[in-house]
């Protein structure tokens, strides 16, 4: 089963705010990169030869890029469901909870759980799909999280739970 059949077929949980940055890019890469490559592509077509030409080339390349990416930002969006946090236990870590975890040594590591698509490491944002969002999700503050990460195994206790 390829992966465009089965986003067709799921429900993609995401936060208001995760919407909102997936349709602000759709809309850039509608109405901003999409024009824009396709000015480069015309200018390069201009300049003669195709088969030897790097600026028409690169910009080919571009542009499936983007269009791939306005592909899977549309497929998202259509089987996205907001997650509304208030109809959820605030106690409990579920997509939109932001969780301090904290070692045996009293090191602490800062959280946000997200769906795949948000997901952005650097942010402190982790998928609910990703190893340690899976040990995080339903847990409480005070529970014993393990999960396995390229490092070794990590364990660590739930510390707080915002949203």
């Amino acid at each position: 089963m390829d992966s465009e059949t089965t986003l067709q077929q799921q429900v993609v949980e995401i936060s208001q705010s995760a919407h909102g940055r997936l349709t602000e890019e759709l809309e850039d890469l509608l109405h901003r990169e999409r024009p824009r490559i396709a000015e480069r592509i015309r200018e390069a077509k201009e300049d003669g030869d195709l088969s030897e030409n790097n600026d028409y080339i690169a910009a080919k390349q571009e542009q499936a890029f983007v269009e791939g990416r306005i592909m899977e930002l549309r497929q998202v969006l259509d089987v996205a469901v907001i997650i509304e946090p208030s109809t959820l236990d605030p106690d409990i870590v579920h997509i939109g909870s932001k969780v301090v975890l904290v070692d045996d040594d009293g090191d602490e590591l800062a959280v946000e759980i997200v769906s795949p698509f948000e997901a952005d490491p650097d942010l402190g944002r982790v998928s609910d799909q990703s190893p340690i969002g899976k040990a995080c999700a339903g847990r409480r503050v005070g529970n014993r999280i393990k999960w396995d990460a390229p490092g070794g195994h990590i364990e660590m206790t739930i510390q707080a739970i915002t949203t």
